[in-house]
């Protein structure tokens, strides 16, 4: 099975370690019980992840990958900014209201139909 990242064709680079461990946002915490993740399985992604790429979305977060688990970081800060299932495409929530959130929706509801 291929990651997100080698089905968009991206460059991954290993995983690499760093100094402090990442902390997860309220955001992220909410998020990963919702999607029934481990909290240490969250951290284990996030500071030790298989491998990483940038998150397309905002430059300043780079997206670390582990065990089917993708954690949305912000090195700068050192936290987990989100957390979501590895290759798994949700519908766009009612909150999300901004121009790449209605264009994803459009491109993901327009390839279903295929």
């Amino acid at each position: 099975m291929s990651s997100i990242a080698d089905m968009l064709g991206v460059q991954w680079e290993g995983a690499r370690t760093s100094q402090e461990p990442y902390t997860l946002t309220y955001h992220a915490q909410k998020t990963a019980a919702l999607k029934g993740f481990k909290r240490a399985d969250v951290h284990e992604t996030a500071n030790n992840p298989h491998h990483t790429y940038p998150n397309g979305r905002d430059p300043s977060q780079v997206r670390h990958v582990r065990n089917g688990i993708v954690a949305v970081v912000n090195p700068a800060t050192r936290e987990v900014v989100t957390v979501y299932k590895d290759q798994e495409e949700t519908a766009k929530r009612s909150d999300q209201t901004d121009p790449d959130a209605i264009a994803y929706e459009n491109r993901r509801r327009n390839s279903s139909q295929r």
